[in-house]
């Protein structure tokens, strides 16, 4: 029980976050560190490279012999107003 509650990469998946705005993205990034998940988080310029970083981790998440107890993505928050792909 110690491991779970000591880790929260075994409880939660990845978060990824996409937004175009870099204050916007700092901002993001002090939120998720105040709640202690920053080290677990990816963050993106656009949608296209959050899409590309969510199949990578599904990938890696699909072919891990330790996919019992994690999630592989618990969210992903997308600015809806971006270049190459929005989070529409």
């Amino acid at each position: 029980m110690e491991e779970v509650i000591a880790g929260k990469d075994i409880l939660f998946g990845k978060i990824i976050v996409a937004d175009d705005d870099e204050p916007t993205l700092d901002n993001m990034e002090k939120i998720l560190t105040n709640m202690g998940l920053a080290s677990n988080s990816d963050f993106c310029v656009n949608g296209q490279e959050a899409i590309d970083r969510a199949t990578e981790i599904l990938e890696q998440f699909l072919n891990s012999s330790e996919t019992k107890y994690r999630k592989p993505i618990t969210a992903m928050l997308l600015d809806l107003q971006m270049p190459f792909k929005t989070g529409l």
